[in-house]
């Protein structure tokens, strides 16, 4: 009988040690969980959405700003279609086609950040299969910048849908 009692004990022990062990092993791998949850939740990602808010923000109060000028150049957007549409026509003294470029960068300039540079593309709406020329103001070597945040826009104009691309970069 005594025989059996130490026997219980003897098979108890070994049990006792396997299920400490365990509880061991399973409370490291949980603060180890634990830890990469935190760790990995901590990681800020690259403010691209604020960017990208920030460039077509720009476009809009861009385009639709007062530039002083009288028909058919109230606003930038006026003066854009005008420029591409109609060249030769006059806003006051200057000519739309000489106005535009410097009428879009002041105003662009006038709201972009100071380390960003920026480029203007206007062309008509199927210019890649159309063909046409291109109004562009601005740093063309943006174009082939990496990382660059873009915003597109169209101009319902008389004659021919416009679409307006304006691409920033940080400058280098």
């Amino acid at each position: 009988m005594e025989n059996a009692l130490n026997d219980k004990n003897i098979i108890s022990q070994p049990l006792k040690g396997q299920m400490s062990m365990l509880v061991l092993v399973l409370g490291i791998m949980f603060f180890i969980m634990l830890g990469v949850f935190l760790f990995t939740s901590n990681i800020k990602p690259k403010n691209t959405d604020y960017a990208n808010l920030y460039v077509h923000n720009l476009l809009l109060t861009s385009l639709r700003s007062y530039t002083g000028y009288s028909h058919p150049c109230m606003s930038v957007s006026d003066t854009l279609s005008c420029a591409y549409l109609t060249p030769n026509r006059f806003c006051s003294s200057d000519e739309c086609f000489q106005l535009a470029p410097s009428v879009a960068e002041e105003t662009i300039r006038r709201v972009l950040k100071q380390n960003y540079d920026f480029l203007l593309i206007v062309e008509p709406e199927n210019w890649d299969t159309v063909g046409g020329e291109r109004i562009v103001i601005g740093n063309p070597a943006i174009e082939n910048i990496r990382p660059k945040y873009t915003a597109n826009e169209k101009i319902l104009a008389y004659g021919s849908n416009l679409r307006i691309v304006l691409m920033i970069a940080e400058k280098r």
